[in-house]
């Protein structure tokens, strides 16, 4: 059974907002590249915003930097503190709302992958902004995830984690209707004391959704056994990886 990402979210959306530590990590390090961003004079967007992660960031790097917050999930929304004007219920699989046509940024942190089709919605993202605006997206990429598929494989059990757009064609996607001015893949790994942990936590905080099938109790405990095989003897923990690809990106000015 397929979970939809939103109500995955809706369920753990208070949990979410205090505790998703790496989005909030990484939506900090994405703001650091849009506060000095010669942005023109227009509407900023955060797409997936949530609850509000990537806005707080970049307003408390740079005042300037007042988004509207986008999202499907009305819990997530409610989670920020910003003012009601500035929240837009829409679900981006429907394509760009109307507000953002013209755009003078748009932003984006851990939301893309989410959505059906990355490859053809970044293109999208990056047709709507005005000439001389930009788009900056934080998404984690196929290569996240390393030790749960090698598990998965080892146990003879489906890996159940959503599939991650691929990077290559993600920037070659953006790069047809934008300037790529920087790209990069950032690393972060965690230690959990066991698979079912990690999982468990993935659920806890509503980041479960996306998932095809779902596990018996038999099939989670050959994962988790698997799993273990694969761990730091040492430590006795196992390493859950994000490769989690950043991108900048510019509308060439009409001539």
């Amino acid at each position: 059974m397929n979970i939809k990402p939103c109500q995955a979210f809706a369920r753990g959306a208070n949990i979410y907002a205090k505790n998703a530590k790496l989005q909030q990590a990484v939506a900090w390090r994405l703001a650091r590249y849009c506060k000095n961003l010669e942005i023109p004079k227009g509407l900023i967007l955060d797409f997936g915003a949530g609850s509000g992660n990537l806005t707080e960031a970049m307003e408390k790097q740079n005042k300037q930097l007042s988004a509207v917050l986008v999202d499907d999930c009305k819990e997530l929304l409610a989670q920020s503190e910003v003012a009601n004007v500035r929240k837009l219920e829409w679900d981006l699989n429907q394509g760009i709302p109307p507000e953002a046509i013209g755009a003078a940024l748009i932003a984006s942190n851990f939301a893309l992958h989410w959505l059906k089709d990355p490859v053809e919605q970044i293109k999208q993202w990056g047709e709507a902004i005005a000439p001389g605006g930009w788009i900056a997206i934080t998404v984690p990429v196929e290569g996240s995830f390393t030790s749960w598929q090698i598990a998965a494989k080892i146990a003879g059990v489906k890996y159940t984690g959503i599939t991650l757009p691929i990077e290559a064609e993600l920037i070659k996607s953006l790069s047809k209707v934008a300037e790529i001015k920087e790209n990069k893949i950032i690393r972060y790994s965690k230690q959990y004391n066991s698979g079912l942990k990690f999982l468990k936590e993935m659920k806890w905080i509503g980041t479960n959704g996306g998932a095809t099938s779902k596990l018996n109790q038999k099939e989670l405990k050959k994962l988790d056994q698997s799993w273990l095989q694969g761990s730091n003897k040492k430590t006795k923990t196992i390493t859950i990886n994000w490769d989690i690809m950043l991108v900048i990106a510019q509308k060439p000015n009409v001539k």
